[in-house]
């Protein structure tokens, strides 16, 4: 049965947003780990095609060493266009989830109300993403080229060749590990403020709060921002910006990059528009 005193509302609504941010950093998790996987597994190829290669390598033709790499990064660049494809897609949903299903638990089912969001924007973000996905790869085969070159010039020994490309890329990990971060919790944020703006003509009262991310080492200015509530269409102040919402594209890189805080919907009351 639904709640009826605003008590019971808000209980309901606190515990049903509580579970949705638990789900939500679940799915990041799992968008970091897709990463790691993909990026460890070209690692394993690129370093299974150079032993496998001609123990003198001076003597082996470059160009057959970069074919080869060429189509194992080429795979490897689908599978991350594939994975930040998806985990966009699951952090746009999860996003409207995060205003629908707590609202719902207190027994207002706005998704009945408001219209479904424009993913227009959604698909912008995905190209973006996996753009930035595809020059990783890209320019990973890039720098093996170069330590291939090196072997073939004689001025480094296969050895040292192959530790220095798995370490490039793990070095290309981080990055990739970047991109998915910001990029799907930007997806979140978005889909987060265009619902709360489409609820708040049927919920006047409708806010949204500051939260900051549980990393162990949290920026300074991000925890001073916890707890800021704003109206839904206006920015937070953090670090000196108006940030609409973290991740928020108009911010600096400092104040977005890899940001794990979160714009929360807090109601000021249970009022509910007339008209």
């Amino acid at each position: 049965m639904s709640p009826v005193t605003p008590q019971q509302r808000h209980a309901a609504f606190l515990r049903e947003q509580t579970r949705q941010l638990a789900a939500w950093n679940a799915e990041r998790r799992a968008g970091a780990g897709d990463v790691m996987r993909i990026l460890k597994k070209a690692d394993a190829k690129v370093q299974g095609i150079l032993k496998n290669a001609p123990t003198d390598w001076q003597g082996y033709q470059k160009s057959a060493l970069q074919r080869a790499i060429e189509r194992a990064m080429e795979e490897t660049a689908l599978e991350l266009k594939k994975a930040a494809g998806l985990h966009q897609n699951r952090a746009f949903a999860f996003g409207r989830a995060s205003l629908d299903s707590p609202l719902g638990a207190a027994g207002f089912k706005v998704e009945l109300l408001a219209p479904v969001i424009n993913t227009g924007q959604l698909s912008a973000m995905r190209t973006f993403m996996t753009g930035r996905m595809e020059n990783i790869a890209a320019r990973a085969v890039r720098k093996i080229n170069d330590q291939l070159g090196l072997v073939m010039a004689g001025a480094q020994d296969p050895t040292a060749a192959m530790n220095s490309i798995s370490v490039l890329l793990q070095g290309d990990r981080g990055r990739a590990l970047t991109v998915m971060r910001t990029e799907i919790g930007r997806a979140y944020s978005v889909a987060t403020q265009e619902r709360m703006v489409e609820t708040r003509q049927y919920l006047p009262t409708l806010k949204k709060q500051w939260q900051m991310s549980g990393k162990l080492h949290k920026r300074p200015t991000h925890v001073a921002a916890h707890g800021q509530i704003r109206e839904v269409d206006k920015p937070f102040d953090v670090d000196g910006e108006e940030l609409m919402y973290p991740r928020d594209p108009n911010g600096s890189l400092e104040n977005t990059i890899n940001c794990g805080c979160e714009s929360l919907p807090w109601m000021a009351s249970w009022e509910v528009a007339t008209q």
